[in-house]
């Protein structure tokens, strides 16, 4: 009875863990509540597009990541930080170089759309990825909702 009584304990508490936090972020071994608290922490601010709600963030070596599920159910990644430079290490074999409120981004892809897009404004750099490909039009209205 003993065992029955602490495997549910163990549960319930595994339970309220999942359930309390919404977003939990971690950075150099530290744990913030919420996107504001990264923020402070990275000296900078990064825009999350109107309407998600639940995100997954992270900051590592300058940068603020953060993650979610688009309405498509896609995965989208969007990075901002203080580098010099946007690197590029995976190679799509289409690649397009557009104008978008002011700033050339670099938009990378395949045959069926696009999958990236990295560009820098004033002394930041950013990047935004998705596993699912975008048309141009889905890419340019993401990046523009960024800036």
């Amino acid at each position: 009875m003993k065992a029955i009584k602490f495997i549910s304990t163990i549960i319930a508490v595994i339970l309220s863990l999942i359930f309390s936090a919404v977003l939990s972020i971690t950075a150099n071994a530290q744990t913030f509540e919420s996107l504001a608290a990264i923020e402070k922490q990275a000296g900078f601010e990064i825009n999350v597009p109107e309407g998600v709600d639940e995100i997954d963030a992270a900051f590592d070596n300058g940068r603020i990541t953060v993650r979610y599920t688009g309405a498509s159910g896609e995965e989208i990644s969007i990075s901002k930080s203080k580098a010099d430079d946007v690197s590029e290490n995976e190679a799509f074999n289409a690649q397009l170089t557009e104008e978008i409120d002011g700033c050339e981004v670099q938009l990378r892809g395949t045959c069926s759309g696009y999958y990236r897009a990295s560009w820098r404004s004033g002394n930041y750099s950013y990047t935004v990825s998705s596993d699912c490909s975008m048309s141009l039009e889905e890419m340019e209205n993401m990046v523009s909702s960024l800036m």
